[in-house]
């Protein structure tokens, strides 16, 4: 499934960068809350399906345009930065179905109570086909047709509670949904659908201290709870051949069960660490 991707810019207006929203608005000039930038490019893509070697295995030439805007207001106690990035891939070797088209809504909210109080929440919102996008867990490693959607929500209450000791307690929440159902699917594609796969919300909750038990020594110690609930009631079994009155003949037939909530389930994680500052002259 190894890709390769060629790729020559046309033209560039600004720099475009999505992997860390927080470090692009930062970075902005703060004179100037808002920016907006482009890129056209084209490019060459040996596997733009994803798939492993063989006949779905293809290759095509195309062109990207990719515009963004960002905004950032930050304020005495309080940072708030938005961002969104709309990517349109054009593919000159499909027969039908020429472009791809994402959305990324990014947002980070930051406001300090005080020097040791202070809470931050953060959302990243994608509409997409690429599955390092759409979940980075790599659920489904190859591309998913369709307007697949992705949500990640989360807060952290950061708290230094004496001089030695701090805490984080933090919930996420992460939405899944997915174009593919089982009635929109190719009906002879015997396996289950994206949707009733991977149509899901998963929660996480985490405590986290940390103790300053030297000047350059920091000890970690925490617990997170995650709960993850499949949201499809369609069924996730394998079609399989079966008469089915009053048909004579065998007919691909998904059974009824199980249905993809039977794959409910939730977990207890603990975790220790260190953290130690080096001599600054090494």
């Amino acid at each position: 499934m190894k890709n390769m991707l060629a790729s020559a810019g046309l033209i560039t207006l600004g720099a475009v960068g999505v992997q860390s929203a927080q470090a692009q608005f930062l970075a902005a000039n703060p004179e100037k809350p808002w920016s907006i930038s482009g890129t056209l490019r084209g490019f060459y893509d040996d596997n733009y399906n994803t798939q492993p070697n063989g006949s779905l295995r293809v290759g095509s030439y195309g062109f990207e345009v990719r515009p963004a805007i960002t905004f950032n207001l930050p304020l005495d106690q309080t940072t708030l930065s938005l961002s969104y990035v709309y990517d349109l891939k054009w593919f000159e070797a499909r027969v039908s179905g020429n472009t791809d088209q994402s959305h990324d809504v990014e947002i980070f909210l930051n406001h300090n109570f005080s020097p040791r109080y202070s809470l931050d929440f953060e959302n990243s919102f994608v509409i997409a086909q690429e599955p390092e996008v759409i979940d980075r867990s790599l659920s489904v490693p190859t591309r998913t047709n369709g307007s697949n959607l992705r949500n990640n929500g989360a807060f952290n209450f950061h708290a230094e509670v004496t001089e030695l000791l701090g805490l984080v307690l933090g919930y996420s929440n992460t939405f899944y949904d997915y174009a593919e159902n089982n009635q929109n699917q190719n009906p002879f594609d015997v396996n289950p659908s994206r949707s009733a796969l991977l149509d899901r919300i998963e929660h996480l909750v985490s405590l986290n201290s940390r103790w300053h038990v030297l000047p350059e020594t920091t000890a970690i110690f925490g617990y997170q709870f995650g709960a993850v609930d499949y949201l499809s009631g369609q069924s996730i079994a394998v079609k399989q051949l079966a008469i089915v009155p009053p048909f004579p003949f065998p007919q691909l037939v998904r059974p009824s069960g199980p249905i993809a909530s039977d794959r409910n389930n939730f977990s207890h994680y603990l975790y220790i660490g260190a953290e130690h500052s080096l001599r600054s002259d090494l």
